[in-house]
């Protein structure tokens, strides 16, 4: 049965509520969170994880014991290559919210067996979990092995990309260990999230421990969806289903929320974003059947959901939305590529 909004408000409130609180009553410190246009970290347009608002921290030092945590809102623009492209579908929500930890390097265990807690308090039974860890990796190994009160290691041979986090920088390299949840339905597991040890990539010195897990996936994880853009408000508030509901739900979303952050189409950095995603907005309209009116009209909603109110990212679509013609379906082989990309908070 489709979930409604107020179903999703509740479960994200849980979700951020119970991480504030274990890791608040465990002695972590808040850390503020950023406006997604930031200077927190250069190597991205917009904040995309907790990482990229840590980022000084890793760089310069000052992570208090047991660490620092964060609640914010993030926006990732990778779905913008493929809204062309039929081929491929996107499982990953573009624009969420995000928990996540930093550490000190040497608190690794304490902050596996924090987090295996914390995902216990939501009701998630132990042996849903799953977690992958890299056979390279020994150390993370010999540190959080499996015992009664923890889920089942999982050591993978091979795929070792998989278990490697790149930082934006040529300074920092990490290594992670991801935790994976199983589908009721299905019996697939799925990543929920990772912890990473950041490591100076010339001399390995370890320089803090992270973890990150995204809100929306967790909800979709729990509660067996088929993807995170399902635990999100734009998806959730657009009365389409189909194979294009979730990648028009995505896009409109991106518009809005690039929209308010006062930027405007361009052929040059964000604006380049923000023209992708109205083009892939038109033609998403077209392949569902949807007028402009209608579009505009789910536009409003959502800003008035996620925002409090629509402003001038509503108005804004209301004038120009048809200036931005969309290009026909590509291809091409880095969209196909494309299909396999994962990133997991």
């Amino acid at each position: 049965m489709r979930k409604d909004k107020n179903w999703l408000k509740e479960q994200t409130l849980l979700v951020s509520s119970v991480f504030r609180k274990h890791f608040g009553d465990l002695g972590y410190i808040e850390y503020p969170p950023s406006s997604l246009v930031s200077s927190a970290d250069h190597s991205v347009r917009f904040i995309g994880s907790t990482t990229n608002v840590f980022k000084s921290l890793l760089l310069y030092g000052g992570i208090p014991t047991p660490g620092f945590f964060l609640v914010q809102k993030c926006l990732r623009t990778q779905n913008a290559k493929v809204l062309l492209n039929d081929e491929i579908i996107p499982d990953w929500s573009s624009y969420f919210t995000a928990t996540g930890i930093i550490a000190p390097p040497n608190r690794v265990a304490e902050l596996f067996h924090d987090t295996c807690k914390y995902l216990y308090q939501l009701g998630i039974e132990k042996d849903r979990i799953r977690i992958d860890i890299a056979s390279e990796d020994g150390d993370f190994i010999s540190q959080i092995q499996s015992d009664q009160d923890t889920p089942k290691l999982n050591v993978v041979h091979g795929n070792i990309d998989t278990y490697r986090h790149r930082y934006g920088t040529q300074e920092i390299k990490g290594r992670n260990f991801n935790f994976s949840m199983i589908n009721s339905k299905t019996g697939e597991f799925r990543v929920i999230g990772n912890i990473v040890l950041a490591e100076n990539a010339s001399s390995g010195k370890a320089l803090a421990v992270e973890l990150g897990f995204g809100v929306s996936t967790m909800i979709s994880r729990v509660h067996d969806l088929g993807s995170s853009i399902e635990a999100t408000a734009a998806n959730l508030l657009a009365p389409i289903e189909g194979r294009y509901a979730r990648k028009f739900s995505d896009a409109l979303s991106c518009v809005v929320v690039i929209l308010r952050e006062n930027i405007k189409p361009s052929d040059r950095d964000k604006g380049r974003i923000l023209k992708l995603y109205l083009q892939g907005l038109n033609y998403l309209k077209k392949k569902l059947s949807l007028t402009t009116e209608e579009v505009i009209h789910l536009a409003n909603l959502y800003e008035k959901e996620e925002f409090g109110k629509a402003t001038l990212a509503t108005e804004w679509l209301t004038a120009h939305l048809e200036e931005y013609s969309s290009d026909e379906p590509q291809f091409s082989k880095q969209a196909k590529a494309e299909q396999g990309w994962r990133d997991f908070f």
